[in-house]
């Protein structure tokens, strides 16, 4: 039903609501917990998970858990996002609570409330009433968002992008690393996703393009329709319209080969 991807592995959501992932486990981060989930989200070494009843879990902390990145808040949520070493939630009633490490600001939201959240490497989003706001890494402007009314954001490693109400896909913060990743395709798109140097998203047509970066092939989508997708470091993966999940990319620790 979901997928989500991180630097080394990748998760998953069941449709009957059981986690599954794949790839590296070296900090346990492809261990999900015990319950059922309405969500995932994958990190660069961790993972957490909203639970059905909103309750959040987070695991793969190993070895590398000085930041509290696996230690969650209490309380209810409807989605949660992981980044290099921290992650955000949104709480049932729109506000954001972020926990781990700070070091650029990443942790740190600004006040209200939002209808969607997202973090990835050093960076977090969000969107409220159209608007999107980021916090955290500025190095290459990815907190420099393009003026438009949008229902979707994405952060990757460096760069940001945002899905418009027209179908329109923006990306911005290329200015100290230029793949290509911020250079969108003229299309209409439903979704997107930005990994480590480049970026996919879901034309209208239910198809993927891709662009940025393609050293592992994560810039070259496989043929089909899909329902959802999430791009990692330097791997992507995406839930086809039959419900099946295909990765494309590195595959160095079976991060791109899912059970």
């Amino acid at each position: 039903a979901e997928v989500a991807t991180g630097a080394y592995h990748s998760c998953g959501v069941r449709g009957e609501g059981s986690g599954m992932c794949w790839g590296s486990n070296g900090e346990g981060q492809s261990t999900p917990g015990a319950g059922t989930f309405s969500g995932v989200a994958a990190g660069t070494w961790h993972t957490c998970g909203v639970k059905t009843d909103g309750s959040l879990d987070c695991w793969g902390c190993g070895g590398d858990a000085e930041y509290g990145q696996c230690t969650p808040p209490g309380g209810t949520f409807n989605a949660v996002a992981a980044g290099y070493w921290h992650n955000c939630a949104l709480a049932a009633g729109g506000a954001v609570q972020c926990w781990g490490n700070d070091s650029h600001g990443q942790a740190t939201p600004p006040g209200g409330t939002a209808t969607a959240i997202a973090a990835h490497w050093y960076n977090s989003c969000t969107v409220a009433s159209g608007a999107v706001t980021c916090w955290g890494n500025a190095d290459n402007g990815q907190l420099q968002v393009p003026a438009g009314t949008y229902t979707q954001v994405d952060p990757g490693n460096a760069h940001v992008c945002g899905l418009e109400d027209d179908g329109n896909v923006e990306c911005w913060g290329c200015e100290g690393s230029d793949d290509g990743q911020c250079t969108v395709p003229a299309n209409s798109y439903t979704y997107v996703s930005a990994g480590g140097n480049h970026s996919c998203a879901i034309k209208a047509d239910e198809f993927l393009a891709c662009w940025g970066a393609n050293d592992e092939g994560q810039a070259a989508p496989p043929p089909g329709t899909f329902s959802a997708i999430s791009c990692g470091q330097w791997h992507c993966c995406g839930v086809t319209t039959e419900g099946m999940v295909t990765c494309w990319g590195a595959d160095n620790f079976g991060q791109s080969t899912p059970p």
